[in-house]
C-alpha cells in the first residue's frame, strides 16, 4: 500500500515538474469570416482560420466560396483564381485546390508558414514584405489586414 502511495506521489510530482518546465505556449486559432452578396445572384463567403503560437502565425487555412446560378460566372471566377494561385502553388508549404460543383465554386488554401520560403513568397506577393519580420508574421498584423475596412472580415 505504501509503495502505491509513493509511486502515485512520484507520478504527481513528475507531472507538476513537467508542466512547470513547459513553455506554456499552445496553438490558438483566430477565426475570421466574410459573407456578402455581390449581386442578387452572386454570394461570396470566406472563412480564415489563423493558427498561431504566442504572437506568431504558424499557418492559415482558408475556405472561400462563390455561389451563383449562372455557371459562366463561376467558370470566370475559377479562371481568375487559377491565374491568381498559379505561382503560389509552386511553393512548399502552400496548397490550393479549386472545385466547381453545381452552383458553387470552392477554393481551399493551406499556408504553412513554418515550411514556406518567405523570400520566395515576398517575390510573388510584394505587400507581405511590410508584415514579415525576421521570417515571421505576427497574428496582430494578420488580424489588422483581415479587419481592415477594405477587406471587411470579422474576427473572433
Amino acid at each position: 500500500m505504501k509503495r502505491k502511495v509513493l509511486l502515485f506521489s512520484v507520478l504527481i510530482l513528475s507531472l507538476f515538474i513537467l508542466a512547470g518546465c513547459s513553455d506554456g505556449k499552445k496553438v490558438k486559432v483566430l477565426k475570421c469570416s466574410i459573407e456578402k452578396d455581390v449581386t442578387d445572384s452572386i454570394h461570396l463567403e470566406s472563412k480564415y482560420n489563423v493558427y498561431y503560437t504566442g504572437k506568431y502565425v504558424n499557418s492559415i487555412k482558408t475556405v472561400e466560396s462563390v455561389t451563383a446560378k449562372d455557371k459562366s460566372v463561376l467558370e470566370a471566377y475559377q479562371k481568375q483564381l487559377d491565374v491568381a494561385y498559379k505561382e503560389y502553388r509552386k511553393l512548399d508549404g502552400y496548397d490550393n485546390s479549386i472545385e466547381l460543383k453545381g452552383d458553387k465554386l470552392t477554393s481551399k488554401t493551406n499556408i504553412d508558414y513554418t515550411k514556406i520560403d518567405m523570400d520566395e513568397l515576398v517575390k510573388i506577393e510584394k505587400s507581405l514584405k511590410n508584415i514579415i519580420k525576421d521570417g515571421k508574421i505576427k497574428v496582430d498584423d494578420i488580424r489588422a489586414i483581415y479587419e481592415d475596412e477594405n477587406f471587411g472580415a470579422k474576427c473572433e
